[in-house]
């Protein structure tokens, strides 16, 4: 196949991809969050734009963060126990699924960041949405420390900037995810912040869902679907 015709390809499956993950929450507001079967909810953390996050423990010592926005679902990350992702699915009519394939690299591990200040990220991920079933995109990239600490809500976090390149075919270009990684100095806890899309050479989608505030149990806004900030 021509550089030309896998362009156009990526194009119009990195256009789907944008569309299903804009458009998911389309379901009636919930007031609070859905704890998974076999996961117990850790903390819920309100972000910019009207949107929280609650990061689950479940089977294996695995995560899971449950993302709302407005008070509606927009998906599901889940995560190995080094904080590697391995599924980013919405669950919506417009349903989108995006899975790593076991045993073909590690998009993440806090274990070397942590050592080394850096890990570079591989892997094959399977998109499958209503009308694609298992198509293949490849993983390169890096998490980088910025030399930044951070204070979230009182709790202090190591800052790292993730690049995360996704294509058919290596060299051949297609969808770059630049996301913040905050890695708590206090416990084991994850945090993605702001972040940004890009297509090829298109022009980037910023995404402000910086961290403001995190209920711990107990607390008030602990698995909340509405955020504290940004939802005027």
């Amino acid at each position: 196949m021509t550089q030309q015709g896998l362009t156009a390809i990526w194009r119009r499956s990195a256009a789907l991809t944008l569309a299903l993950v804009v458009s998911a929450p389309v379901a009636l507001a919930d007031s609070t969050v859905r704890v998974p079967d076999g996961c117990t909810a850790v903390a819920t953390v309100h972000k910019n734009s009207c949107v929280t996050t609650s990061i689950m423990q479940c089977a294996g010592s695995t995560w899971q963060a449950l993302t709302y926005r407005r008070g509606k679902p927009l998906g599901t990350a889940t995560y190995d126990r080094d904080w590697g992702f391995t599924k980013w699915e919405t669950h919506e009519a417009n349903r989108l699924t995006f899975a790593h394939v076991p045993g073909s690299g590690v998009s993440m591990n806090i274990r070397d960041m942590l050592d080394i200040g850096y890990h570079d990220a591989g892997g094959e991920f399977l998109m499958t949405t209503n009308i694609i079933d298992g198509q293949s995109y490849m993983l390169s990239g890096r998490t980088e420390a910025t030399g930044a600490v951070v204070t979230v809500d009182g709790e202090e976090f190591i800052e790292y900037q993730a690049q995360r390149l996704f294509e058919r075919e290596p060299g051949a270009g297609g969808m770059v995810f630049e996301v913040d990684v905050l890695v708590s100095l206090q416990r084991e806890l994850v945090l993605e912040g702001a972040w940004s899309r890009r297509i090829m050479d298109s022009d980037a989608d910023v995404f402000d869902h910086a961290p403001r505030r995190i209920a711990d149990r107990g607390e008030p806004g602990f698995l909340a679907a509405t955020s504290e900030f940004g939802c005027e």
